[in-house]
């Protein structure tokens, strides 16, 4: 199962999951300032992958 955090999680949460062996891909690591640019973080694209918000 596959992480992507958006831009809201803090990194030592991040850490945190990478560290208990989770694959964590982070908005504000490979994307940093997205939200200017984008507007919203990119969605999970499978069925694999898990959105991890602090909005919802």
């Amino acid at each position: 199962m596959r992480f992507l955090a958006d831009e809201n999680i803090p990194l030592e949460s991040i850490r945190r999951l990478r560290q208990a062996g989770y694959d964590v891909w982070a908005v504000v690591e490979e994307l940093p300032g997205a939200r200017d640019r984008y507007g919203n973080a990119p969605f999970p694209k499978g069925n694999n992958e898990v959105l991890l918000s602090p909005g919802l």
